[in-house]
């Protein structure tokens, strides 16, 4: 989890002396929902995952089902409200 955090907080550093790259990273997220995923978005620790002494809130490091469906989603909305496929059993 540090190098996700040093990358993010590299990523952000960087973006703050240039609104040339605050562009592009904006351009690289509207392009890519998962790069913002992976880049920007954060959430409540999970304790059966993290131990006590991680912090409350923690990078958004989404799992392959959660991949699928972002881009499921992401894709719907694109396209224009097309159904999510169904994954009950």
């Amino acid at each position: 989890m540090k190098d996700i955090l040093a990358k993010r907080t590299h990523i952000l550093q960087e973006a703050k002396k240039s609104p040339f790259l605050q562009q592009i990273e904006m351009e690289a997220c509207r392009r890519d929902i998962l790069y913002f995923f992976n880049n920007y978005l954060y959430t409540e620790k999970n304790s059966t995952y993290y131990s006590d002494e991680t912090p409350s809130i923690v990078p958004f490091i989404p799992f392959e089902f959660q991949i699928e469906y972002i881009e499921q989603v992401w894709e719907s909305i694109w396209e224009g409200n097309k159904p999510i496929k169904d994954r009950s059993p």
